[in-house]
């Protein structure tokens, strides 16, 4: 277990070493938003800019009503472009 308390997952086998980290080890970030415009860049920038690249973002909108997923587009639109990042758009507040 991790100080945590969570085993980590690594090449398909639970690692009992929390600092083993092989550097293939792929993962999704998944993050929700909903109308929160005015700080989804420093959310999505923190974790652009983490030194460990083998991942990928996926934002899920739940129906903003703010301008949040343009704001996204526009913003980020080389990161959407490489599949860096994903957006996921709900047309409406699902809750």
């Amino acid at each position: 277990k991790s100080r945590y308390g969570v085993k980590r997952i690594l090449g398909g086998k639970l690692s009992k070493n929390p600092h083993e980290s092989p550097d293939n080890l792929f993962f999704s970030v998944i993050m929700p938003s909903f109308n929160r415009k005015a700080c989804i860049s420093d959310a999505i920038s923190s974790v652009l800019e983490q030194s460990y690249k083998n991942y990928e973002l996926i934002i899920v909108d739940d129906g903003s009503s703010d301008g949040s997923v343009d704001f996204i587009e526009g913003m980020f639109e080389q990161e959407l472009k490489s599949g860096k990042v994903r957006l996921l758009k709900n047309p409406e507040n699902k809750g």
